[in-house]
């Protein structure tokens, strides 16, 4: 009696590990992208590393993003960028000095601003979408092929974290696929208000 009843009780759990494996539902690649694009403002802390044959560097930044108003970009209290349509206006905080340069002057910080990686889907042909869990955190990585004929930025990789969909990590590698560039984002804040006064410098 006793074997019966153990393997009807074996027989019931196989049969719910069978139904739980049948009603797990395979993760939708679009669900991050289209929070993403969706976004109409964020903030969020930018650590930028640098890396080339001769010297690594570290930079770190507050980024902030409204869609109406543009992007900016604060530099180690050294320096401060509004990205406007064609131009990028800049504020020297050592010496209080303004000017401003063509937007392509910028092949590296421009980058790293979310909604310009999320801007590159949608030109992009060669996209690719995987999941991968990394210390228990569960990751859908995007990759994508730069455009422009530049050797040194040629591909990417951003990590959005599943559990809410915030991007973590931006990695920019060359086309021999070596890490050249990478951004670090912390303390994301979405569709947050930010003042128009932060879209301005004199």
């Amino acid at each position: 009696m006793n074997r019966k009843i153990i393997i009807l009780f074996l027989v019931f759990i196989l049969v719910l590990l069978m139904l739980i494996g049948c009603t797990r539902r395979p993760k939708d690649p679009n669900k991050a992208i289209d929070f993403l694009k969706n976004l109409k403002s964020y903030t969020c802390q930018v650590n930028i590393h640098i890396k080339n044959q001769k010297q690594e560097i570290d930079t770190d930044g507050n980024q902030f993003y409204d869609s109406k108003l543009g992007h900016r970009l604060d530099l180690n209290k050294d320096r401060i960028l509004i990205y406007n349509n064609s131009t990028i206006k800049i504020k020297d905080l050592n010496n209080n000095l303004v000017y401003s340069v063509d937007r392509n002057f910028d092949s590296v910080y421009n980058l790293g601003f979310i909604h310009e990686y999320i801007a590159l889907l949608y030109t992009d042909e060669d996209i690719s979408s995987s999941f991968k869990t990394i210390e228990n955190r569960e990751y859908q990585l995007i990759r994508l092929t730069i455009p422009g004929n530049n050797q040194n930025i040629s591909k990417s990789v951003l990590y959005i974290n599943l559990e809410n969909y915030f991007p973590e990590k931006l990695v920019i590698y060359d086309y021999k696929d070596n890490e050249v560039l990478s951004f670090n984002y912390n303390d994301f804040k979405p569709n947050i208000k930010i003042p128009k006064e932060m879209f301005y410098i004199e």
